[in-house]
């Protein structure tokens, strides 16, 4: 800012208006300020100024769309964040699609065993 000239320019204006509204915290960005589902997750993002990114993040709980803004470094934060969550869901399906075709196995071979199946059958 111009020491000699008490007027802001608009590109300033603009700065400061990002930096108020930059989220300094993990929760801030990872939770959802409706229902605090911890599932948040970004849908669009854009360099906005300097290290600062425009996001917009969706609630996959309540469907809430909302807008934020983070550095790099909380950036990189909620990326690490959102890779462990990622391994945890492709975790849980290996698990499920396991159990699913177990389950499959086990009433295939009862069918055979009891003689429900029959060669015709294919």
């Amino acid at each position: 800012m111009n020491p000699y000239n008490n007027k802001i320019s608009k590109r300033e204006q603009r700065t400061r208006r990002v930096e108020d509204n930059v989220a300094s915290r993990i929760d801030e960005v990872a939770n959802c300020v409706h229902c605090d589902c911890d599932m948040v997750y970004p849908i669009d993002w854009e360099q906005a100024e300097g290290t600062l990114w425009r996001v917009t993040l969706r609630c996959p709980n309540c469907e809430d769309v909302s807008p934020g803004v983070m550095d790099e470094e909380l950036i990189e934060k909620f990326d690490c964040l959102l890779d462990r969550g990622t391994d945890s869901l492709v975790r849980d399906l290996r698990n499920l699609t396991y159990a699913n075709m177990a389950t499959e196995i086990n009433s295939f071979v009862g069918a055979l065993d009891g003689g429900h199946i029959l060669p015709e059958d294919f």
